[in-house]
């Protein structure tokens, strides 16, 4: 949407945790549900992303009956396939990347070591999935924290040896 207003974007990252559903679309083109297994990152830990369903939307030109079509066949089956056409407009601008604990630990720590910031572990899948797909390295990368590290007091504490304050 951003884009079609004329925002200069010219990357989307989608970080996954190991409940990765969305990354393997984009590498395959076949959104499939494979079980949620549970996480440092729960609130990655879904096999049906909203987000995706709209970005469905957009890619069948906004046509709400083939959407739904589409989305009760995943319903039904547990999986459907874009095609290699609506694959190619996606991929233009996303990239995604998933991580599974050890190195979602590994980002928070890195990432406390480089800056001082404590992060939480969906930031930290975040923050490793822009470093890792990122295209253009003249181009900013902006990566947005979603919550508080101190939400996540046991996996931050694995991570850098110390639980962080309330805020």
């Amino acid at each position: 949407m951003a884009r079609r207003t004329g925002t200069p974007i010219s990357q989307l990252v989608v970080g996954s945790n190991s409940n990765d559903i969305l990354t393997r679309w984009l590498a395959s083109g076949v959104m499939e549900q494979t079980g949620v297994h549970p996480t440092i990152s729960p609130s990655m830990d879904i096999q049906v992303s909203s987000n995706a369903e709209r970005l469905l939307f957009e890619l069948y030109d906004r046509n709400p009956l083939l959407l739904a079509d589409r989305m009760a066949t995943f319903r039904a089956e547990g999986r459907v396939e874009t095609g290699d056409t609506r694959l190619a407009a996606v991929t233009e601008v996303f990239d995604g990347a998933s991580f599974d604990d050890d190195a979602t630990r590994a980002e928070i720590r890195r990432t406390h070591e480089a800056t001082g910031v404590v992060i939480d572990p969906h930031t930290a899948v975040g923050v490793a999935a822009a470093r890792a797909a990122r295209r253009d390295p003249d181009v900013p990368m902006i990566c947005l924290a979603t919550a508080h590290p101190a939400k996540f007091p046991d996996a931050v504490e694995q991570a850098v040896g110390f639980r962080p304050e309330l805020p």
